[in-house]
């Protein structure tokens, strides 16, 4: 998962390092942010950015106090030491873009748009501008989500999609470019959905695509053949009947965010709500499925 920051004149800045277990890794994520962070990269160390005026004494300090909240709250915690380096202009800039090359998964070529990408015979390429939302193409999960995309819409495409949770946009823009001739993008995040309105421009695939800040369980929508959500179980769990309800029968939803071990009870609460799990996609870490509506 990454975040990438819009331009900023600071002149130094400070890297933080901080390896934590993935079930803490978006809580993290989103307290960086709030306390200042200019950018988060999402890998197996958690990376995250902020301006030469934060000392590293606050710092230290303010995400050592959050991490023994979580402990509290029964969250696991880091699996090594918090490290700070500072980092001066240049350095700033090659730390976080080296993290977004291009990256093809299955007959999506997905890219930063400083990079230039040679798409083969039936691949399409897709930009993502990197801000403060979910979806890059380099995390397993989405690349997961992505594989199956793909596969699925080899054979006949669905007339509508719903991307639940767009973050970048990432998702929906890839159903398009697959041949899905109109995709409803939502997300309850304001900054996320500025993101997924850029990249939407940014591909020139507005007649295809809107996006709005709006929640699932909001919709007033007629049922869709596909849904795509690449959120986490705890997200995914209040929401299966919303799914159900959304999804006209014997359709499918690509569901990302599931922890390799949450995979078999995914199935089981799937099941509770008509739906079956017909193929799935297993990272280091991380699992994407695609379910069908009985």
């Amino acid at each position: 998962m990454n975040s990438i920051p819009r331009a900023n004149v600071e002149q130094h800045y400070w890297e933080l390092r901080l390896a934590c277990h993935p079930e803490a890794s978006e809580a993290l994520t989103n307290y960086l942010w709030e306390v200042g962070a200019l950018g988060v990269v999402e890998e197996e160390t958690l990376r995250a950015f902020f301006p030469a005026v934060r000392s590293p004494e606050t710092i230290r300090q303010h995400l050592a106090t959050y991490l023994h909240s979580l402990q509290t709250l029964g969250l696991p915690g880091t699996l090594g030491p918090i490290e700070l380096l500072k980092l001066d202009d240049s350095a700033w800039e090659k730390a976080w873009q080296v993290h977004f090359r291009p990256v093809r998964i299955g007959r999506v070529w997905i890219a930063p748009p400083w990079e230039r990408v040679s798409a083969g015979v039936g691949e399409c390429v897709i930009q993502i501008s990197p801000g403060r939302a979910f979806g890059t193409g380099q995390h397993e999960t989405t690349q997961g989500c992505l594989q199956l995309l793909d596969t699925l819409l080899t054979g006949a495409l669905p007339a509508r999609a719903l991307d639940i949770g767009t973050g970048t946009g990432i998702l929906a823009i890839a159903a398009v470019a697959l041949g899905v001739p109109q995709c409803l993008a939502i997300d309850v995040d304001p900054d996320a959905v500025a993101a997924a309105r850029e990249n939407v421009d940014l591909n020139q695939v507005d007649r295809h695509v809107r996006v709005v800040l709006a929640s699932p369980d909001s919709l007033g929508e007629p049922p869709f053949a596909l849904i795509l959500a690449n959120l986490l179980t705890d997200t995914h769990r209040p929401f299966l009947s919303v799914y159900h309800r959304l999804l006209a029968p014997g359709g499918q939803a690509i569901l990302g965010g599931i922890l390799a071990s949450e995979t078999d009870q995914m199935a089981a609460l799937l099941a509770a709500f008509g739906f079956r799990i017909a193929e799935r996609i297993a990272g280091e870490e991380w699992c994407a499925v695609r379910a069908e509506r009985r």
